[in-house]
């Protein structure tokens, strides 16, 4: 169980948050909840899984050994009015501006006052502390402040933040202001403090706007969201003090890590520091586990092949980003309550774990929601201030921890050439246009695992309406174990054999094909689908 000296520091860590919190968000209602409620869900038998996982071998610079450092990290929520946990060392404090701003993008005094108690009351107790810019996506400034006139907000074309290029000069000017504030009132605290630009900046609304798909608005999204953390790394470091060489973390579309991987749009920002920027990745997986719906099936035990698609998502953040020397901090992640204490303590141990053998440090996110179909993600009790769990916050603990050492091993699995990389979790990146003709090459359990074969999908939008595309494959030459053993299996995918395709027709809403959808059939001569009416992840 916790140690008796951790849970009261906890506790009067979050005592003093409470005392020095009075003012709430006013778009977050905080449910209140009673001891018997708590005991009703939380499990008093459990165990913490012993774990053995690989070490890879991490840069060895001094962005890497702070994140390191940071160990097991936690959100407050979508509020800051309680919270520091067993064992963990990091918080991460999501604080919504926009509804404390005057209609020139001042900040309050009185809410940047609490939240600098906030942030000060953490740092005094020696933990790492993530500040950023959370709920403050949308287009239209006026619309969501209750403070700002109806009659200014209907003719104003401001925006908080949003990642196009109608809205881009905006967004600067925006996160311009609040890290300009920010920066000046944060500027002496030591480098235990960590500035995160945004928050899962996206096109809200879009059909792309939680997954990244190959076309031009998701491209013009990380176009602009590259720019808008210039802006604000600029913002922060021309501030001086301690901030002239904080550690930022950065996102890319969503805090999506295969928006990140998209060098032809999204590059980190260039800095005046040097090795002071982190990549801020969010990732709740397996995403059926994690964040799907009960309605729809999801799982409830954590399994074995679970534990190999976190291995799999792991690597190739590995290979992508910490051996390119780029350290990635996971601002969220967590598994929604089913009433299955057990396998989310397996869970959370494994995810650290695995995170932590990368070189990568992990935030659970908790949103105060104790249940629901999905997104319940309520670990501490903020009414009787206490943490529901004490097998998560074990787990946590003990496999969050720093390394003592960044030796390791490599990753295999990740197959390239001049054509594409396929990386460890599926992902196959492009580095060109595709042609009429693709060459992928997998290894061997991957061919295994497709029964030597799989589908080259990629997106397509036509006059904002979004399509996916697919092109079913077999491995070129059968699998054999004593003929390849490790060698890759080579195969080739015509695009332009339409005996192949998935399908002829388009999924419809009852309106059938239309001249448009016939039209684009027939320019990529290929089974398509419509992105907005499938199950995509």
């Amino acid at each position: 169980m916790i140690k008796k000296s951790i849970k009261n520091r906890i506790a009067g860590f979050i005592a003093a948050v409470a005392m020095a919190v009075t003012v709430i968000p006013s778009s977050v209602a905080i449910p209140e909840y009673d001891q018997a409620q708590m005991i009703s869900y939380a499990e008093e038998n459990y165990s913490i899984p012993d774990l053995k996982l690989e070490n890879k071998q991490v840069p060895d610079t001094e962005s890497f050994r702070f994140v390191n450092s940071m160990g097991a990290g936690f959100n407050l929520g979508n509020t800051f009015d309680a919270i520091k946990n067993a064992g963990y060392t990091t918080v991460r404090i999501p604080v919504s501006w926009h509804n404390h701003l005057d209609a020139d993008f001042n900040i309050k005094p009185e809410w940047l006052a609490k939240v600098k108690d906030i942030v000060d009351y953490a740092l005094s107790q020696d933990m790492y502390v993530i500040l950023n810019i959370h709920h403050d996506n949308e287009k239209a400034s006026g619309f969501t402040n209750p403070d700002y006139d109806p009659e200014w907000a209907a003719g104003n074309k401001d925006c908080y933040i949003y990642p196009d290029n109608e809205h881009l000069d905006s967004s600067i000017n925006y996160v311009t202001k609040i890290w300009s504030q920010l920066g000046k009132q944060f500027k002496d605290c030591d480098e235990h403090l960590v500035f995160e630009t945004m928050n899962e900046p996206r096109q809200v609304g879009n059909i792309h706007e939680w997954w990244y798909a190959d076309d031009d608005c998701c491209h013009e999204a990380l176009e602009c969201i590259t720019k808008i953390n210039q802006a604000a790394v600029d913002t922060i470091r021309s501030t001086g003090g301690n901030n002239s060489d904080r550690f930022i973390m950065v996102p890319a579309t969503s805090a999506k890590a295969e928006a990140a991987m998209q060098s032809k749009y999204f590059q980190m920002p260039k800095d005046s520091a040097e090795d002071r920027l982190i990549l801020s990745v969010h990732a709740y997986e397996p995403f059926d586990f994690s964040m799907n719906k009960t309605s729809e099936g999801a799982p409830t035990e954590f399994t074995n092949s679970m534990k190999k698609s976190l291995d799999d998502m792991f690597d190739t953040l590995y290979v992508a980003f910490v051996q390119q020397k780029i350290p990635v901090v996971i601002g969220e992640f967590g598994a929604t309550n089913r009433n299955n204490t057990q396998a989310r303590t397996d869970h959370a141990a494994y995810y650290y774990a695995a995170a932590r053998a990368r070189g990568i440090s992990c935030c659970m996110w908790d949103n105060s929601n104790a249940e629901g179909e999905n997104e319940a993600y309520r670990f501490l009790d903020r009414t009787n201030k206490k943490f529901i769990y004490d097998s998560i916050a074990e787990a946590s603990e003990k496999y969050g921890a720093p390394r003592t050492d960044f030796s390791g091993g490599g990753v295999d699995g990740v197959v390239s050439n001049t054509n594409c990389t396929m990386y460890p979790d599926g992902k196959v990146m492009f580095p060109s246009p595709i042609g009429e003709k693709a060459e992928l090459y997998f290894d061997i359990d991957t061919t295994k695992s497709l029964c030597g074969g799989g589908a080259l999908c990629f997106n397509l939008n036509v006059d904002g309406k979004g399509y996916w595309i697919g092109y079913p494959f077999r491995a070129g030459v059968e699998w054999d174990a004593s003929q390849n053993k490790d060698m890759p299996v080579p195969t080739e995918i015509d695009l332009t054999d339409t005996s192949i395709m998935i399908n002829a027709d388009v999924i419809g809403n009852g309106d059938g094909v239309t001249a448009q959808d016939a039209l684009v059939i027939q320019q990529v001569d290929a089974g398509i689908y419509k992105a907005a009416e499938l199950p995509i992840k």
